[in-house]
């Protein structure tokens, strides 16, 4: 596990009256090696540990689906870590002040690794603090299979360039924690802190000042025991299929996106027993070998990429030269069809297979992967200019996704306007942007069934 701890500072003397451990990303107790560190630092020095985590309510661009969906979590995280006897504080304020303050009264700062701007600037004003304090702070890395910087220490060109480094270290990386447990209780710690603690967070969700037009999803329970049940699922009734996953009318996909990105589930885990389901079932190679794919290679590509490109969330940067000029060139093409952002909403286009696909995005915070490629590239079509596709594209996926504001999200919504892909033949309105139409999702699956199965999930 050494190679996934980075010591940020250390301190001469240890001091204090408690190991702080920050779960801000890895919101799980299985497979969390911040959380495993932590306890072993509370065994090695007969220190109580605890755990904190931060709430507020100005998460850039979160709604209530968002918080609904983590707040569950964290109750259950609540009742885990009662039965674990690790005191676990829930803060209303930002995480990263909340933090600052615990620390004041800690040894050591055992926190997890953020990969989007907002997160890597709290752990940096964190960082800051703490080189005025007596405490130690080590940084760990348990929501990627590769550590970011041991897979690359550049932005990668497309999957072609980073399947190598990746695959060659998968071995390595991808094994099972030893398990910890606290020796000492922390129940028992109060604090006189200058912030409302959370004592439960479900009842706490209505008092949020946050946006409420967004409902929770009629589909999605957060949690981490609910992902570890979705995921038993996935290995025993999906997998064997996984190869037909690109047909959105079946139910072969995963359905793991959500839980990913709050941390409810770790990918190492994933593969871990995906791996194991492998040897026990050798006839499951291609399926397994598919989804390694898509959970490790394709997605921490997409981590690649909003860690080491500053623009990953602007349309000017996040994609190449080529691309930029392709679409500059064809800016000023006819559209035959024209939609405000409202109409996207509305599932009012002309459209049935684009409107079905954004109702399964607006009722249940989920959108099958090959209608996100069609989804998206739809829009391209049908606004004025490739910017405004962007922006309507980035707003309403950041908007209605459970997984959305995120790297997986964010590097999506750049593949359709060329990032990680090549030029194709070129074309009115698309340049040399890959293309999609109707006909490819009739040639390559039975799209009106998925129709069928969108109305009937939702009650039309």
């Amino acid at each position: 596990m050494d190679n996934r701890i980075h010591q940020l500072k250390s301190s001469a003397s240890i001091k204090g009256d408690y190991i702080l451990c920050w779960m801000q990303q890895s919101q799980r107790i299985a497979y969390n090696h911040a959380l495993i560190r932590a306890i072993n630092l509370s065994n090695d020095h007969q220190l109580p540990l605890v755990v904190y985590f931060g709430v507020t309510d100005h998460y850039p661009e979160a709604n209530l689906r968002h918080y609904h969906f983590m707040m569950e979590g964290l109750q259950d995280l609540q009742n885990k870590f009662n039965s674990l006897k690790i005191r676990f504080v829930i803060l209303k304020t930002s995480p990263e002040i909340g933090c600052i303050e615990l620390m004041k009264h800690a040894s050591f700062l055992v926190m997890d690794k953020g990969y989007t701007r907002i997160q890597r600037q709290w752990r940096q004003e964190v960082l800051h603090a703490a080189q005025n304090m007596n405490i130690n702070v080590d940084e760990v890395e348990s929501d990627l299979v590769i550590p970011i910087e041991t897979a690359s220490n550049k932005e990668e060109y497309a999957a072609r360039t980073i399947r190598t480094k990746i695959m060659s270290k998968i071995r390595a990386y991808a094994i099972e924690p030893d398990d910890a447990a606290p020796q000492i209780s922390s129940l028992d710690l109060v604090f006189d802190l200058p912030f409302e603690e959370i004592t439960d967070p479900m009842v706490y969700l209505k008092s949020l000042d946050i946006d409420t037009s967004i409902k929770p999803s009629t589909r999605f329970r957060g949690g981490e025991a609910e992902a570890h049940k979705v995921f038993s699922g996935f290995l025993e009734d999906r997998l064997p299929n996984y190869t037909l996953r690109n047909h959105p009318e079946l139910d072969y996909c995963s359905y793991l996106s959500p839980y990913l990105h709050f941390g409810h589930i770790s990918p190492i885990e994933i593969v871990v027993r995906t791996m194991d389901a492998l040897r026990s079932k050798p006839e499951l190679e291609e399926s397994v070998d598919s989804f390694i794919e898509e959970l490790v290679v394709r997605r921490e590509l997409s981590h690649n990429f909003i860690y080491f490109n500053p623009n990953y969330d602007s349309f000017k940067g996040m994609t190449y030269q080529w691309a930029y000029d392709t679409m500059e060139l064809h800016n000023e093409d006819q559209r035959d069809y024209l939609y405000s952002i409202e109409e996207f909403e509305s599932c009012a286009t002309h459209d049935p297979y684009w409107n079905a696909a954004m109702k399964e995005m607006v009722h249940t915070g989920f959108m099958h992967t090959y209608m996100r490629m069609y989804w998206c590239k739809k829009i391209i079509e049908w606004t004025p200019d490739c910017e405004t596709a962007y922006e309507i594209a980035i707003s309403l996926n950041n908007k209605y996704f459970l997984d959305g504001r995120d790297a997986n999200s964010f590097t999506g919504v750049a593949w359709c306007f060329g990032k990680h892909d090549r030029a194709w033949t070129e074309r009115p309105v698309f340049g040399k942007l890959r293309y999609m139409n109707e006909n490819g999702l009739k040639r390559k699956f039975d799209i009106d069934a998925y129709v069928k199965k969108i109305d009937l999930m939702i009650g039309e």
